[in-house]
C-alpha cells in the first residue's frame, strides 16, 4: 500500500511556509514472525528542492535496522534522523489520529460522503469543530484554536482509520505580538 500526503503549516507573520508532499511504500518483506523486516521506499518532495527517496529497513517493532540515499549506506545516527525527518508528514498523520480519539467531544459530526484519493475510493467523515473557539492561556500567552475540520475515512480491506483530511486556524497572542497560522493535512492518494 502506498499512501501520498501534504501536510502545509504556514503563518500570517513569517515568511516560511512549509509544504512538503511525502509517499512511502512497502517494497519488499523478509524473515518471519518477530524477525520480519519491512522493506520501506519514501518519497519526499519540497517546493524548490529535487524529489528525494529514502531506502529503509524497519523490523516489525518498527526498529530502524538500516537505510540508504542515492544507493549511499546512511551511518546508524544519520539513518535514524533522516528516516525521521522523512517520516515527519506521516508523525502528523499519527498525531491528528491521537487528537481526535483525545479530544472527540470538541468535533461534530457534519456528514458522510465518498472521496477519491488517487485510484482508491473510500467512505469519509467529516466533522468540524463542536464548539466556538478553544482557548488556552498560560505563561503570558493565549492561543486559540479559531476553527478545526477533520475528515477520516476506512482504509479498504482493514480496520484502519485514516485521517484525510485536517485543518486548522489557530491565532496566538502575547502581550506584545499576535500571529495566526493555518496548518493543513491532506491525504493526496492511497494506493
Amino acid at each position: 500500500m502506498t499512501i501520498s500526503l501534504r501536510v502545509n503549516d504556514s503563518g500570517t507573520t513569517s515568511t516560511e511556509n512549509t509544504v512538503v508532499v511525502s509517499s512511502y511504500n512497502v517494497v519488499g518483506t523478509s524473515g518471519s514472525g518477530h524477525s520480519e523486516i519491512y522493506d520501506l521506499s519514501v518519497n519526499q518532495q519540497v517546493p524548490g528542492s529535487a524529489n528525494q527517496t529514502l531506502t529503509a529497513q524497519l523490523e516489525a517493532n518498527g526498529t530502524l535496522v538500516g537505510a540508504s540515499i542515492l544507493g549511499l549506506s546512511l551511518p546508524a545516527a544519520e539513518a535514524s534522523s533522516t528516516f525521521t525527518a522523512f517520516m515527519s508528514p506521516f508523525a502528523a498523520e499519527v498525531e491528528a489520529q491521537s487528537t481526535l480519539g483525545a479530544s472527540a467531544a470538541a468535533y461534530k459530526l457534519v456528514n458522510q460522503t465518498t472521496i477519491t484519493l488517487g485510484p482508491s475510493t473510500l467512505d469519509a467523515t467529516n466533522y468540524e469543530s463542536a464548539t466556538g473557539p478553544i482557548t488556552v492561556s498560560e505563561c503570558g500567552q493565549t492561543t486559540s484554536i479559531m476553527s478545526m475540520e477533520l475528515q477520516t475515512a476506512e482504509l479498504p480491506g482493514s480496520a484502519f482509520t485514516l485521517v484525510t483530511y485536517q485543518h486548522e486556524q489557530v491565532e496566538t497572542q502575547t502581550t506584545s505580538s499576535s500571529e495566526s497560522s493555518n496548518f493543513t493535512l491532506q491525504v493526496l492518494s492511497v494506493a
